[in-house]
Parts: C-alpha cells; structure tokens; sequence
C-alpha cells in the first residue's frame, strides 16, 4: 500500500494552552488538509500534519487465501493414543 503527503490547505501557528484547550476543533482542521505549528514560549514544539492518503492496493480478503497451499493428511479431529504413549478411555478394559 503506497502513502503520499496529503495536499496542504494551510498553516497555523498556535501556543501550547491554546492547542491544549482547542485540541480536537485542531485534530480536525489537520484532517482537512491544514498543518498546525504548536510553539511554547515562542519556540516550535510540535508540528500537527494532515494524515498521509493511503493509496488502495489490490485487495485480497484473508479467508480463503491459503485455499489449495494446504493438504490434510490423515485424521486430525481423533486423538492419537498410540503415539502419546497412552491407552483409549474410551475403551473398556484395554480392548
């Protein structure tokens, strides 16, 4: 699956307290395309980006993806008492 930048609309330059109380209006507007610059004291903190687009790639759903890569031999649903070293419970008196 292939990622590219988003296109960005614009940008704003906004302090800590206010991201800090306007923080998901701000998670939106990065949703739609605009870049949010965080700054505390007048310094570059943090930087909020829109989210990468993600491409579709060619879709294979998970069941049945391994159809025909696997062959069952033999039973797997019945214990295998034998080669555990055990006798059947089910049968009586070791018969």
């Amino acid at each position: 699956m292939k990622t590219t930048a988003a296109k960005t609309q614009a940008s704003l330059t906004i302090p800590a307290g206010k991201f800090k109380a306007t923080c998901l209006q701000l998670l939106d507007r990065s949703a739609q395309g605009e870049t949010i610059t965080i700054t505390k004291r007048g310094k570059v903190v943090g930087r909020l980006v829109p989210p990468a687009i993600e491409e579709p790639s060619e879709f294979r759903p998970l069941w049945g993806r391994m159809r025909g890569k696997i062959h069952i031999l033999g039973d797997i649903v019945s214990p295998d008492f034998e080669a555990w070293g055990m006798t059947d419970p089910r049968k009586k008196n070791g018969k």
